[in-house]
């Protein structure tokens, strides 16, 4: 599904995954780091917008500059 496939690209950005050795590995990886992290210093979540469509453009943007900012991946994962 489409939902998936945010996933799939949330750990790719990440250098989580970038090559699926089997069904659903990126989320999988993903939710294994939610269980584990905390969330960042003033966000509680990643920004979204759900209209007619879901839009993930500020969403990719926030994680991109937390990338970039070596926020550990168990933060990241959280959001």
């Amino acid at each position: 599904s489409s939902v998936g496939r945010l996933f799939d690209a949330v750990a790719a950005i990440m250098n989580l995954v970038t090559v699926s050795s089997f069904e659903a590995e990126a989320p999988i990886r993903l939710e294994a780091l939610a269980c584990a992290g905390g969330l960042p210093a003033g966000r509680e979540k990643y920004s979204y917008a759900v209209k007619e469509t879901v839009n993930v453009d500020d969403l990719i943007a926030e994680l991109v500059n937390d990338v970039r900012k070596q926020t550990p991946f168990e933060v990241l994962a959280k959001v």
